[in-house]
């Protein structure tokens, strides 16, 4: 059992080394690493990635300053770690949600109502992936910059289901994207009472207007949740 903190009460994390009757090495390594990574997380929602130093991680992580150096090149390397994390969270969901459906406009609103519930669940994720990592440096920016090309390409087989007359042009998908980021941004700068989910209608009948037309994006504004249209 782990030794009690005096000014807490609380049980303090106990060291970690490895052993014949212990852990691995290996393991101790996975450990401290899940350890600092969680930690890095929990101080970027508090103060930003601007405000977070390595000083403020391993405090919280409960590990040495040649435990994190061994580990990660400097704060930006472990912020980059978390931030993978974070997308790969979001992206499971959304993915999963969209290819449960047949049909381009049900995957697409599939897709976005499970990013919206992640940021209603896990908002300190969603401000990594769309706040914090504005200002982490170029390769947050180019992991940021994929993302966002991969939700191009989704949008954009929407002009495969349109008509000819409608066919709007490639930067169109481009175009939506960037709105729908923005006013996600928006709501998390704000930190706004009003439930994310809320958003999924105007979105949506944002995005199939200038593929399936007014009709069809009236439709979304209407249109109860699970229910295809």
């Amino acid at each position: 059992m782990g030794s009690t903190d005096e000014t807490t009460g609380r049980a303090s994390t106990p060291p970690l080394r490895p052993g014949p009757s212990g852990l691995s090495r290996r393991q101790v390594t996975e450990v401290q690493r899940a350890r600092i990574l969680l930690a890095a997380g929990d101080v970027v929602e508090e103060v930003g990635y601007s405000g977070m130093t390595v000083a403020q991680v391993i405090g919280r992580a409960k590990v040495s300053r040649k435990t994190f150096y061994d580990l990660f090149a400097d704060r930006q390397d472990c912020f980059l770690e978390v931030l993978e994390e974070a997308i790969a969270q979001i992206r499971d969901r959304v993915e999963d949600a969209y290819a449960h459906e047949s049909r381009w406009r049900d995957g697409v609103r599939s897709g976005l109502a499970g990013l919206l519930g992640c940021l209603e669940e896990e908002p300190a994720l969603a401000r990594i992936c769309l706040i914090e990592a504005q200002g982490a440096g170029a390769k947050a920016q180019e992991r940021r910059t994929r993302i966002f090309g991969e939700l191009v390409d989704v949008i954009d087989r929407g002009r495969s289901v349109t008509s000819a007359a409608r066919k709007p042009p490639e930067i169109t998908a481009e175009g939506l994207v960037g709105a729908v980021f923005v006013v996600l941004q928006t709501r998390l700068f704000e930190r706004s009472d009003q439930p994310f989910m809320d958003l999924l209608g105007p979105l949506m009948s944002m995005v199939v207007l200038p593929y399936l037309g007014p009709r069809a994006a009236h439709a979304e504004l209407t249109r109860r949740a699970g229910k295809s249209a």
